[in-house]
């Protein structure tokens, strides 16, 4: 018998669910919220998850956007910051990284980032073994390549944002030019997500019409339309935003939004993602960069095969040049490294009982005054070294950030407490000081696109 203030009165013996779909994103930054916003405004997931190291902001926002849910298509906001909030994600967009700053090419954040994509990719595959991974943070192409090695996941399943925002800019700033839609303007840019990036010009069309037949040397040099300024416009325009408001975020939203869409789905949606492409336009090693690709639930099942000019190709490779080169520099391995620091210890025990042999035999001291002596000299020149080697490993990475903090972490009391064990308080001390340092000004959250 039906309970007398009972609210539901059930009327099916069994209830039957439909498959839930879950995406989840990693870091709460400008990006990391655009893009969760914009999904759950399109209404892709049925359980939105977010993640962020940083509790108490992540909390706000889950609760923020619980509150606001109402008013849009029904969505499960959770997050936190354990990882496990992620389990059995179809898609997960990472988002965290270090911010760029005003003035600061994509590749110089590298470093930065591969150091803290070593701590997120592994928990995400550990919870979500099948999920497809979509890479936002910059430089998306080589940090997509970063988490393909350190996930383990077939190619198809690793994917970056790459140039879709670069090509909405172009098609964005054409109509502008053409007095025409974005949406009616059919064209590419292709390679790096930033300053190497490869404008195929001779594939723009406007409703079948290919517009170099139209225009004379069209997107060269000598043009007298100068549409060749459209490109340089769109690489500068992330800069430009970034100088006006500080960082950019909903365009890179919906455009995230719109891969999510393809991904959900099993439409084959050419979009321009970033993907591997050795094998492809004669690239024989294994570069992450963008190119027009079918899209799918499976992730990047295959990649159009445009028909480039010999200048657009030439300007292709270069892009994979540029991208091999740096990602050899920012992977720099740790094996290397601490060889790096076994060459270290290596010279200062030469070089130290060196000079303490010719000082013993100049000056004559008694057993305490030697021993002091000694100690001196070799924490003199274990600093000395250490900061020698490490300023060297951060210019062999390119970045000018590790560079400085080589020079202001490697003083004197962390050499000391690297080599004396009685003076390990005094590591204790740096080291928490060190931590605060790399929290507050390394890990922040990639709001820069």
């Amino acid at each position: 018998m039906m309970a007398e203030h009972s609210i539901l009165v059930p009327l099916a013996s069994h209830v039957h669910s439909k498959p839930k779909t879950k995406v989840s994103i990693v870091g709460v930054g400008s990006v990391g919220m655009a893009i969760g916003f914009s999904i759950m405004t399109k209404g892709l997931a049925s359980i939105l998850a977010l993640v962020d190291f940083n509790e108490d902001k992540v909390k706000g926002e889950v609760l923020d956007m619980q509150h606001g849910s109402q008013f849009l298509h029904t969505c499960n906001v959770i997050g936190g910051k354990d990882y496990s909030y992620t389990s059995h994600s179809d898609v997960v967009f990472i988002a965290a990284g270090a911010r760029q700053v005003v003035g600061e090419s994509r590749l110089n954040l590298v470093q930065r980032n591969v150091d803290i994509f070593k701590t997120i990719i592994p928990e995400v595959v550990k919870y979500s073994p099948d999920c497809i991974i979509v890479v936002v943070s910059n430089p998306v192409d080589i940090l997509t390549y970063v988490t393909w090695k350190l996930s383990g996941l077939p190619r198809n399943r690793v994917i970056g944002s790459g140039t879709i925002l670069d090509s909405a800019r172009f098609r964005h700033i054409l109509g502008q030019k053409l007095d025409l839609a974005a949406s009616s303007i059919h064209g590419y840019i292709i390679g790096e997500h930033g300053d190497s990036s490869v404008a195929v010009w001779s594939r723009v069309s406007v409703g079948g019409v290919n517009l170099s037949t139209v225009y004379p040397k069209f997107g060269e040099d000598g043009d007298p339309n100068n549409f060749k300024a459209v490109h340089k416009d769109v690489i500068d325009s992330a800069y430009e935003i970034i100088r006006l408001k500080g960082y950019t975020s909903w365009a890179i939203g919906l455009c995230c939004a719109n891969l999510c869409a393809a991904l959900l789905s099993d439409r084959n949606v050419v979009i321009p993602v970033t993907t591997n492409v050795a094998g492809l336009y004669g690239i024989k090693e294994d570069v992450f960069l963008s190119m027009p690709c079918v899209v799918n639930a499976s992730g990047v099942t295959s990649v159009v095969n445009m028909s480039l000019t010999d200048s657009e190709k030439a300007k292709l490779h270069q892009s994979a040049k540029t991208l091999l080169e740096t990602t050899s520099v920012c992977c720099f391995s740790k094996d290397a490294y601490f060889q790096l620091q076994h060459w270290n210890n290596t010279l200062v025990l030469a070089i130290s009982s060196h000079v303490i042999s010719i000082a013993n035999a100049c000056i004559p001291l008694d057993r305490f005054s030697f021993l002091c002596s000694s100690l001196f000299v070799v924490c003199w020149v274990h600093c000395a070294l250490y900061s020698a080697i490490s300023l060297l490993f951060s210019l062999l990475r390119a970045d000018a950030l590790n560079v400085r903090l080589s020079l202001r972490l490697t003083c004197m009391p962390k050499g000391v407490a690297r080599l004396a064990p009685f003076c390990a308080w005094i590591g204790q001390k740096k080291r928490e000081v060190d931590r605060v340092y790399t929290t507050k000004e390394l890990v922040k959250f990639s709001d820069s696109y």
